[in-house]
C-alpha cells in the first residue's frame, strides 16, 4: 500500500472520530437548551391536562366535584408545588412513583460532571440540579409528609 494511500485512510479515521465527537456535542448541546427551556419559569407548559391524557392509574370514574372531595385528605396544592410539579414535567395528579421518575430522568440529563471543571455550563447545570432537588423535595414532602420524619433520622 503506497504513502498516500495510508495517509489518506489515516485522515479518514481521525475525520470519521472528530464527526462523531461533533455529533455528541450537537446532542448535547440540543439536550442542554430542551432542558433549560423546559425549566424556565413560564414556559408555557401547561399543567392543568385534561382527563383523556392523565395516565390510566390517575383516571377515576368519579365526577370531577367527588374527586375533589375524595382526595380531602391531601392538603390544598399551592402555586408554588404546582411550579414545583411543572419543572418536575409532571400532573399534578401525579403519584410519588411518577416524581421519583422524573426526578432520575431529568437529574440525568443536567449533570454537572459532563462539563469541564469550573466552567460556566457546569456552573449552569449546577443550578439546575439544586432547582430539581428543591422542586423533588417539595413534591415528594407533598405527596409523603411521612419522609420528612426519615430524612431528619441519624443512624
Amino acid at each position: 500500500m503506497g504513502i498516500t494511500r495510508r495517509i489518506r485512510r489515516i485522515i479518514k479515521g481521525y475525520m470519521k472520530t472528530a464527526r462523531e465527537r461533533l455529533d455528541e456535542l450537537e446532542a448535547e448541546l440540543n439536550a442542554r437548551r430542551e432542558l433549560e427551556d423546559y425549566l424556565e419559569p413560564g414556559s408555557g407548559i401547561d399543567v392543568h391536562l385534561p382527563p383523556e391524557t392523565a395516565p390510566p392509574q390517575a383516571r377515576s370514574t368519579q365526577p370531577p366535584l367527588e374527586q375533589g372531595r375524595a382526595t380531602s385528605s391531601a392538603p390544598p396544592m399551592s402555586s408554588d408545588i404546582l411550579a414545583h410539579f411543572r419543572l418536575l414535567g409532571i400532573p399534578p395528579n401525579a403519584d410519588l412513583h411518577q416524581a421519583q421518575e422524573a426526578y432520575k430522568r431529568l437529574m440525568e440529563r443536567a449533570k454537572p460532571g459532563r462539563f469541564p471543571e469550573g466552567s460556566e455550563e457546569r456552573q449552569r447545570a449546577e443550578q439546575i440540579c439544586q432547582r430539581i432537588q428543591q422542586a423533588y423535595d417539595a413534591v415528594r414532602q407533598y405527596l409523603d409528609p411521612t419522609s420528612a420524619r426519615f430524612d431528619r433520622l441519624e443512624i
